[in-house]
C-alpha cells in the first residue's frame, strides 16, 4: 500500500505540474516576457516541451508500468523491456539531432524561387513536392524544414495552394539538397528525449520507493 500512495502522489504531482506548464505556455508562449516587457535571453522553448511531455506522460507511463508488473510474475523482464523501449526511443532522438546539426547552416543557404506542385497532409506532417532552378538545372525537393514538423504559420499557408510560387533554400555545393525554412527544429529530439526519460525513470523511481 506504501508503493501505491506513493506512485498516486506521483501521478497527482506530475498531473498538476503539467497543467501548470500548459496554462503558463499558454499565457506567455515558449518564451515568456520579463515585467518589464522584454523578452529573455534564453530561448525556453526546448527546455519548456521537454518539462511538458515528462509531466503530461509521466501518469500514463506509471499508468502503464503498474498494470505490466501486477501482470507478470517478473517484474525483471517489465523493467527491461521499459529500458529496451528507452533505448530505442533515444537512438530515435539522437537521429533527428544529426539531422538537425545537418541543417544547422541552411540559414545561410543561397535561394531561388521554385514551384510548389503537389502538398499533402498526414496528421501532424506536412509534405510539399516543389521544383526548382539553380545554375539553368532543374530540381525537385519535398522537405519544409529538417523534420517536414508543422511548426510554422506558414506551412498552413503553403497547403491549400497548387503552384504556388515558394522561397527554396538549396545547398550551395549540393543544389539536390534543399528545404522551404531554413534553420533547424529541435521539437522532435526534446520530445524523443523526454519520452525516453520517462521510460527509463518510473522502473527507477519503484526501486526506490
Amino acid at each position: 500500500m506504501g508503493a501505491f500512495f506513493t506512485a498516486l502522489i506521483f501521478v497527482l504531482v506530475m498531473v498538476t505540474a503539467g497543467g501548470t506548464l500548459v496554462v503558463w505556455g499558454q499565457a506567455y508562449g515558449a518564451l515568456p516576457p520579463r515585467k518589464n516587457g522584454r523578452r529573455y535571453p534564453v530561448d525556453w522553448e526546448i527546455p519548456f516541451e521537454m518539462l511538458l511531455v515528462v509531466f503530461i506522460t509521466s501518469p500514463v507511463a506509471v499508468m502503464v508500468y503498474v498494470t505490466l508488473v501486477a501482470a507478470s510474475d517478473v517484474q525483471l523482464l517489465v523493467d527491461a523491456a521499459m529500458f529496451l523501449v528507452a533505448a530505442l526511443v533515444a537512438l530515435i532522438a539522437l537521429d533527428n539531432f544529426n539531422t538537425c546539426c545537418r541543417y544547422l547552416a541552411s540559414e545561410r543557404w543561397p535561394t531561388t524561387r521554385g514551384r510548389l506542385f503537389k502538398s499533402r497532409r498526414f496528421y501532424y506532417l506536412l509534405y510539399h513536392e516543389y521544383s526548382y532552378e539553380v545554375s539553368g538545372r532543374r530540381h525537385f525537393g519535398n522537405k519544409i524544414d529538417a523534420h517536414n514538423y508543422l511548426k510554422s504559420p506558414r506551412y498552413v499557408a503553403y497547403d491549400p495552394y497548387q503552384n504556388a510560387e515558394v522561397t527554396v533554400h538549396y545547398h550551395p555545393s549540393n543544389p539536390e539538397i534543399s528545404l522551404l525554412e531554413p534553420g533547424v527544429n529541435w521539437s522532435s529530439v526534446s520530445v524523443t528525449l523526454s519520452i525516453s526519460i520517462i521510460m527509463m525513470a518510473v522502473p527507477i523511481f519503484f526501486w526506490m520507493v
